[in-house]
């Protein structure tokens, strides 16, 4: 039965593919000229080859594709017929392939479906959580401050995947987190309209965008009272003026102003909260406590290890659930064993404390 539906899909899936390319010129960059002639690398082709690649070098790839044949077409053939191809034409063939196999119930609007005829498993609150790490966040972490009301951080620590726009604000005003150390997305950059800025969102000078401006800490307006950043002038510095007072004179040949303290400017971090999450990308503060980050995947990959979460060989739900609770357990005993025997150092493993 399993068999005979995964046979079903895959003719399916190869029927829309014969008929994407019947109308091959409606994907095509230059359909008066693409994919005319019949050749070995035709539209259907190579629609087949690329969603069936994996990991290996494009000329293994092909060469498994064609049988090891001899006449296999090389890999110079390949990548120009690639490019004469639109994307538009996947992501056509992905949406009547979902449409073909309509559902009451679906994953954020689309049908998941299983080769092999089974389910797939997801969070048990299909309605607020997600396989992405982004969409995860909010609704574990506020599960867990309501189970956990003592435990209260202010401060959120994680890698690029976390950058999304609308987690900074709901992570302020939601959860009542300060500060997040949160790198930037390398696909996403900042952008500024009111001045230049760089990778990390720190201002530039007016008149050399290589020349970033110096932090001044972290101060308050004075008529808003809106927490604020202030940069100063890279070329400023503190120097006793005639009455004995200490202040701010800038020696740049080439001023963007006519203040004797150079340019300054204040940035409001709720106006842009991705920017400026809290904190300052690229400064001290932010290298040194993003440092502390090894030490946090180290224990996560720990707590993985030990309740059988990673590298696990099985996807089903209630066996996943019993291997949890039995490594809880296990977990457990480690710690009344360890605690018992005044050996606190065996705490994290089993095995060590079996040896000894």
């Amino acid at each position: 039965m399993k068999n005979n539906y995964a046979t079903e899909v895959k003719s399916v899936l190869f029927q829309l593919i014969h008929d994407v390319s019947n109308v091959s010129y409606l994907f095509s960059e230059n359909p008066e000229s693409d994919f005319i002639r019949n050749r070995k690398l035709n539209f259907e082709t190579m629609i087949h080859m690329m969603l069936t690649m994996e990991g290996a070098s494009l000329s293994k790839e092909m060469l498994e594709y064609f049988r090891f044949s001899s006449d296999t077409p090389t890999v110079s053939a390949f990548n120009p017929q690639r490019k004469k191809i639109m994307p538009e034409a996947f992501e056509f063939l992905f949406h009547e392939f979902n449409d073909f196999y309509p559902g009451s119930r679906k994953y954020e609007g689309y049908n998941l479906i299983a080769c092999d005829g089974t389910d797939i498993n997801f969070f048990r609150k299909a309605d607020d959580k997600s396989l992405s790490d982004s969409k995860a966040l909010l609704p574990v972490l506020t599960d867990f401050f309501i189970k956990h009301p003592l435990i209260r951080p202010d401060v959120v620590l994680g890698d690029s995947a976390f950058d999304a726009i609308h987690l900074y604000k709901r992570l302020f005003s939601d959860l009542n987190f300060n500060k997040s150390y949160i790198p930037l997305n390398s696909r996403s950059s900042l952008k500024n309209n009111s001045y230049t800025i760089n990778n990390d969102g720190i201002p530039c000078c007016p008149n050399d965008s290589n020349l970033p401006m110096k932090p001044e800490g972290n101060t308050s307006h004075l008529h808003c009272k809106v927490p604020t950043f202030k940069f100063v002038c890279p070329k400023m510095k503190w120097t006793k003026c005639d009455d004995g007072v200490s202040c701010r004179r800038h020696n740049c040949d080439n001023p963007s102003t006519d203040s004797l303290c150079g340019r300054m400017i204040y940035i409001y971090p709720e106006q842009d909260l991705r920017a400026y999450p809290g904190t300052i990308r690229g400064t001290d503060d932010w290298i040194t406590t993003y440092k502390e980050r090894g030490v946090v995947e180290k224990t996560i990959n720990h707590f993985k290890d030990s309740f059988c979460i990673a590298n696990r060989k099985t996807q089903n739900a209630k066996t996943l659930h019993a291997d949890l609770l039995l490594s809880g357990i296990t977990q457990l005993l480690t710690i009344i064993l360890a605690d018992k025997i005044q050996n606190h150092k065996y705490i994290r493993s089993m095995k060590p404390l079996i040896a000894c």
